[in-house]
């Protein structure tokens, strides 16, 4: 299989490498694990490529060997082609469901999607979700238990900023009576499906732009439902020392190697804000 990150530096590829040669090495017996719909996994990915790297199997093996139970899958893909190198076993066995999307050409698309058709088109039965990517996934066992005991309703990694959304009307753009949040990477995150839609159906239609942009661009999903959802009180909002213990973004070789969290987004090249904190 080919990786994915080839352009990532040294020190980056060093980390995911490090993380991949693990998920991949471990063995996974997907039978000893009964099913259960209590949570479920989301990808999403609206490129045209082919969705077979040495990363996309560690995503969705991650999950399978770090849960407690079997599962199901949900995989959001632009192109399904070669989709694990056609292994079509697996898609029974670790219970994928295929779903094409339209191709998303960038991050604000990819926002727009997520905002407006994701959380509508997930069988309203699942309600606990966790969101990962190829660059941010498990690690770690007992995350289920930490979301469960914790009764979260969204989380992820937090920022080393705080940001905010503002809303237009006549012309002008006003700020939201809600504190800036500095918790809110989706990139691998937990989420409730209802609070999702919920905070979709109150927000979308808003013209909304990421305060201090200067460019005036839409807020990207992840601050989209993270400032929305805690600022409007739909949504609970974590400590910072329990975003810590749920991910870490970005990441580096020490912090994987002692197990710090339970899963990752992005080694710490790709974004210098390294928590030093927790």
């Amino acid at each position: 299989m080919m990786t994915l990150f080839n352009h990532w530096n040294f020190e980056d590829k060093q980390v995911l490498n490090k993380i991949c040669n693990e998920v991949l090495s471990a063995e996974l017996d997907i039978e000893s694990k009964k099913k259960s719909d209590e949570f479920c996994g989301i990808i999403i990915d609206g490129r045209n490529r082919n969705w077979n790297t040495i990363e996309d199997y560690c995503a969705i093996k991650s999950f399978k060997l770090f849960s407690e139970y079997n599962y199901p899958i949900f995989v959001f893909l632009h192109n399904n082609v070669n989709f694990l190198n056609n292994e079509f076993s697996l898609l029974d066995q670790w219970r994928i469901t295929l779903i094409e999307i339209p191709k998303l050409n960038n991050l604000f698309e990819y926002s727009k999607f997520c905002i407006e058709e994701l959380y509508f088109r997930i069988p309203e039965e699942f309600e606990n979700i966790l969101t990962f990517q190829s660059d941010g996934f498990l690690y770690k066992n007992g995350w289920e238990k930490f979301v469960l005991d914790n009764n979260f309703d969204l989380t992820g990694a937090h920022w080393s900023h705080l940001a905010a959304i503002m809303f237009k009307e006549n012309d002008k753009y006003f700020d939201f009576p809600f504190q800036p949040t500095n918790v809110g990477n989706g990139a691998f995150s937990f989420r409730k499906a209802s609070k999702m839609r919920k905070i979709s159906n109150m927000f979308s239609k808003l013209d909304l732009i990421e305060k201090g942009n200067p460019d005036f661009k839409p807020p990207l999903e992840d601050l989209f439902y993270f400032y929305l959802g805690y600022g409007s009180g739909i949504c609970k909002k974590p400590t910072l020392q329990q975003c810590c213990d749920f991910s870490h973004d970005p990441i580096d070789l020490n912090t994987y190697l002692n197990k710090k969290s339970y899963g990752f987004h992005r080694p710490v090249g790709i974004n210098k804000f390294l928590c030093t904190q927790h």
